[in-house]
């Protein structure tokens, strides 16, 4: 006799866990743990944000603001007023400073991005596409590491904001940014 069918206990109801009977028959994958700062009990709370606008001559406060934090995770989103294109830096105790660069269908830019970095002395460590949404074009995410002082960041940021995006002086920029932890 089976040991998969006991005949003096017949159901037609799948056990908990399973949708269809292949999930009977399939033996089940052990769960990997997921890589969190907290369980899903103890998420931690944003406990600082803020969104203002502001120049080109204030990115190095806000970038040593975010360098300087002692909080677990801060990040800071530097975008157009429309929102088109945005860099975001970030910084946690793990992993240090980051800045993700989104790139949308522009190859030139996409170019110009990583030569820039290049030219830093500074390594990709992530390339993505994020997934889009039904007929959206398809936005790639750049990481790269960025110094940890405050000043060389700072310089970097702009250079960036000014040679690849085109910012001036002029320029209004939206800073967003939040603390957790």
């Amino acid at each position: 006799m089976s040991n998969f069918v006991n005949f003096s206990k017949r159901d037609f109801l799948l056990p908990p866990g399973c949708k269809d009977l292949i999930d009977v028959l399939q033996p089940r994958e052990v769960p990997r743990p997921i890589k969190s700062i907290a369980s899903a009990s103890e998420r931690p709370a944003v406990t600082r944000g803020r969104t203002t606008i502001s120049r080109l001559a204030d990115v190095p406060h806000h970038v040593a603001r975010l360098v300087k934090s002692r909080s677990q995770f801060f990040t800071l989103m530097i975008s157009t007023m429309d929102q088109r294109l945005s860099i975001v830096l970030s910084r946690s105790e793990s992993e240090g400073v980051r800045a993700l660069v989104f790139v949308s269908g522009d190859a030139e830019r996409e170019r110009a991005i990583r030569q820039f970095f290049q030219r830093q002395g500074t390594n990709l460590l992530q390339d993505y596409l994020l997934p889009s949404d039904a007929g959206a074009e398809p936005v790639r995410g750049l990481v790269y590491p960025l110094p940890p002082a405050p000043p060389q960041a700072a310089q970097i940021t702009c250079e960036l904001l000014q040679s690849v995006y085109g910012f001036t002086d002029e320029s209004q920029i939206r800073f967003l940014y939040y603390e957790v932890g």
